[in-house]
């Protein structure tokens, strides 16, 4: 972890990827911050952009989608693959900041 000062604002958006034989994608924007290292977010929809047979489609987020209530995050710095903000959703998954680029997943109806 290093003790960079994170670039995140209001509006950006955030994603986990997890699952056992399926793969699910949950994003996330951030409300506001609190502190150096605090956020607060809300889960919010995702839009199917394609579908890829076989079950496996595309995704990416839907801000006009409101999926729950205001959750208080603790930022944290990745280095591994350069530098990567996240916090914990989970015990099973970490959001990180989305790229904007669909995201893949399994398809409705295909494990879910």
């Amino acid at each position: 972890m290093t003790n960079a000062v994170h670039p995140i604002k209001p509006g950006d958006i955030f994603y986990t990827s997890w699952g056992y034989d399926q793969t699910n994608v949950d994003f996330y924007q951030i409300v506001s911050l609190s502190g150096k290292t605090g956020v607060k977010v809300r889960q919010i929809g995702a839009t199917v952009t394609s579908d890829h047979g076989a079950g496996g489609s595309r995704v990416i987020a839907d801000p006009s989608r409101v999926c729950g209530e205001i959750m208080t995050k603790r930022l944290k710095c990745y280095t591994y693959n350069g530098e990567k903000w996240a916090f914990k959703v989970a015990s099973y998954a970490n959001a990180y900041q989305w790229d904007g680029m669909p995201k893949h997943c399994t398809s409705y109806g295909w494990g879910h």
